[in-house]
């Protein structure tokens, strides 16, 4: 159910890649994208359109549903709003910048328009058909000891896990 596609950002989005390699980099723009193998129409057996990964800021219209975090769900058509960058979750960006990202490394996804960081609270449980579920938002977690660096909080670290 969370199989994604990583795709680079088309140009209308208004987000150029440093390269055009198959590898995804940190600091590439790039979008996730729901998996062709799980689009498939039963009844015409066509693939359908993807959907990415979407998030906009809250307002009176647009409401996360989780208080003052960013809401994050799908949409059928890519737009500023569906495009990602990844940072090491230690928080080097200087080290990192513009080098392979490695599958199963711990890294932080920002969202590229407000540059908030995709995260996934243990408080904020949702109820679905399948249980209790983690909300996913955009909130960039802050530690609150003094001297904490700019790495990435448990709530905002993710994998690029690969089929084997």
């Amino acid at each position: 159910r969370n199989t994604f596609v990583i795709t680079r950002a088309p140009a209308k989005t208004h987000y150029e890649s440093k390269t055009d390699s198959d590898v995804l980099n940190y600091g590439d723009p790039f979008q996730l994208a729901t998996n062709p193998s799980l689009r498939v129409d039963k009844s015409t057996r066509m693939v359908a359109r993807p959907f990415m990964l979407h998030s906009e800021p809250s307002s009176a219209v647009v409401g996360a549903g989780s208080g003052t975090s960013q809401g994050v769900q799908m949409a059928p058509l890519p737009s500023s709003n569906t495009v990602w960058t990844v940072v090491a979750a230690n928080g080097n960006r200087l080290a990192t910048d513009g080098t392979p990202v490695p599958a199963n490394a711990d890294v932080a996804l920002y969202h590229r328009a407000t540059n908030v960081a995709l995260a996934s609270v243990l408080k904020r449980k949702v109820m679905t058909s399948f249980g209790g579920e983690l909300d996913v938002c955009c909130q960039t977690l802050k530690s609150t000891g003094r001297g904490a660096g700019a790495a990435a909080l448990p709530g905002n670290r993710w994998q690029f896990v690969t089929a084997s």
